[in-house]
């Protein structure tokens, strides 16, 4: 930043590791809102239709690279993993609302669900190169909601 000195700008994020998380979670926060439609279906299609279109984005799809790259800095592995879990626990708050709204049961566990929604689109974008279509989001969510509801 001009102007800013470094001191300043560790005094406040103390390692270069707190400015990185802090960066990517403001990012993060404002390219992939957390959605709260009412219902966890259009919420979990809305959230993943956003981070489909974040990773058709040269900017998204750079920082995606970035954020799996191997590293064996112990600091920044600790910086990824805060950022990963701050952004889960964030997201969690869509499969806790279909829990309380009893769309989904009891007990269901949150990570695993979100996990399930992103991690084909992050494989697509990152992996095989597949489209993102406009599809994609719709049948993700529709697959994870219906690996939450109870065996019949």
């Amino acid at each position: 930043m001009p102007g800013v000195h470094e001191t300043s700008i560790y005094r406040r994020w103390r390692t270069r590791e707190n400015l990185l998380v802090d960066a990517m979670l403001a990012a993060s926060d404002r390219h992939i809102p957390i959605p709260g439609s009412g219902s966890v279906r259009e919420d979990l299609h809305a959230f993943a239709a956003t981070v489909a279109a974040y990773l058709g984005d040269p900017l998204g799809a750079a920082l995606a690279r970035v954020a799996v790259l191997p590293v064996d800095d112990p600091d920044i592995a600790h910086a990824r993993a805060t950022f990963w879990n701050s952004r889960i626990d964030a997201a969690a708050e869509m499969i806790e609302r279909g829990i309380a709204r009893g769309e989904i049961p009891a007990g269901a566990d949150p990570r695993t669900a979100l996990e399930a929604l992103i991690a084909p689109l992050h494989s697509r974008a990152l992996i095989t190169g597949e489209p993102l279509d406009d599809g994609l989001p719709h049948t993700l969510a529709d697959l994870v909601l219906n690996g939450l509801l109870p065996r019949q």
